[in-house]
């Protein structure tokens, strides 16, 4: 075998034990390990006289175990920023340098952790959006649409939610996420901050259908469903498109209490534009703080037993 044959074998070799080291210790025991190793396969090989170039061997071994650690290191500070990107825009500063610091709790391998957690789920939806995108000019359409959107995502990361995804004319949010909850008090007060948050949706709303009615633009109503439970975290999709997102019963909840008797209430878009529906594990949160009541029981497939459902109506 040539030299420089040997030397691209020992480089794979380096570079894939390199690859394989996951501690400081172990990188450096790894580097110093080969030459010793080449060194004393060289001292033999010369006493049977056999000629083996070994210091380009060791020059290749120790610079691809060297740098291939520090090549991955980037890759995955890299992966870390695309996943940060995920909560960055849709989250408040101080929530998102809570996140940084604990996100080699959160993010490994390029990916968010998948973990159970308590969390309060909060779905929107504007009503009769179907009808409305119908009579508008799609540039005028969208212009309405995400001044909607942008508004509401305020109020969402002004009270420490995290937007999860747009989903047409709705938003999919969580409080209590990605950062598991440590005790009853602070589960609690998720709960509470999403009900502020949808109250405080509904108030940024009606100052905005106020400046539509000037404008000649559509009057906006919406519904919220907020739910807490057991949910689990995590990220879907692939490195180039990741997706973070919570899948459990209190998610698809969240979602029927938003939906719930949608044609039974009739909203006015300038006084009530929103209905805020929350279930009996929120309520149980909760209820000291707002004024509460009793819109009768859900019930849908899956659960032996429905599903109490209440309408906030305000602060107390």
């Amino acid at each position: 075998m040539h030299g420089g044959e040997q030397a691209l074998d020992h480089e794979g070799l380096g570079g894939t034990l390199g690859f394989r080291a996951d501690s400081i210790k172990r990188l450096i025991a790894i580097v110093l390990a080969g030459p010793f190793l080449i060194g004393i396969l060289g001292y033999f090989s010369f006493h049977q006289a056999w000629w083996i170039p070994v210091v380009p061997a060791m020059m290749a071994w120790g610079l691809s175990a060297g740098l291939t650690p520090s090549i991955l290191l980037g890759i995955e500070k890299h992966q870390r920023q695309q996943i940060m990107g995920l909560f960055a825009a849709h989250v408040s500063r101080e929530f998102a340098d809570a996140i940084r610091e604990q996100a080699d709790s959160i993010i490994q391998q390029g990916a968010i952790v998948p973990k159970p957690l308590d969390a309060t789920i909060l779905f929107m939806d504007i009503t009769g959006f179907t009808s409305i995108a119908e009579k508008l000019h799609p540039e005028i359409l969208f212009l309405w649409l995400n001044r909607i959107l942008s508004l509401m995502t305020e109020q969402i990361v002004q009270h420490e939610g995290v937007v999860c995804k747009f989903i047409g004319d709705a938003i999919m949010a969580a409080f209590g996420a990605p950062i598991a909850r440590g005790s009853f008090e602070e589960i609690q007060m998720d709960a509470i901050h999403a009900v502020d948050a949808a109250l405080a949706m509904q108030y940024r709303l009606i100052q905005l259908n106020h400046q539509n009615k000037i404008d000649l633009m559509p009057l906006a109503t919406m519904r919220i469903g907020i739910y807490t439970g057991s949910v689990i975290s995590g990220s879907i999709g692939t490195t180039n498109r990741m997706e973070y997102t919570l899948i459990g019963d209190p998610v698809n909840i969240a979602s029927r209490l938003e939906s719930f008797s949608k044609n039974r209430y009739v909203l006015d878009p300038l006084v009530t534009p929103c209905r805020i529906c929350i279930g009996e594990s929120t309520n149980e949160l909760v209820h000291d703080h707002f004024h509460i009541l009793a819109m009768g029981e859900m019930y849908f497939k899956g659960k032996n037993l429905p599903v109490p459902v209440y309408r906030v109506m305000g602060r107390k």
